[in-house]
């Protein structure tokens, strides 16, 4: 009887080390998930940026462009004038 009560509080114990051990994991794999989502967010954030200079920048070449075709025309009306 003792040997059976000993041996069931052991297995309790292993038991109990096991699910505190897989508590621990689990909050690991769950700061690990925070911290890459937040690295994820940061990327995202960076690329979003890079985009938005992107459109500035080929805004501001196509406004160039469409400015020296306007003074384009407006050197050659004034020469056959």
């Amino acid at each position: 009887g003792s040997a059976r009560i000993a041996e069931e509080a052991r297995e309790r114990r292993a038991e109990a080390q096991r699910r505190h051990e897989n508590a621990r994991i689990t909050d690991q794999i769950e700061q690990r998930r925070r911290k890459v989502r937040a690295q994820i967010d940061a990327l995202e954030a960076d690329l979003a940026a890079d985009e938005a200079e992107l459109r500035r920048s080929t805004e501001l070449e196509s406004d160039t462009r469409a400015q020296a075709d306007a003074d384009l025309v407006a050197m050659k009306k004034s020469r056959k004038l």
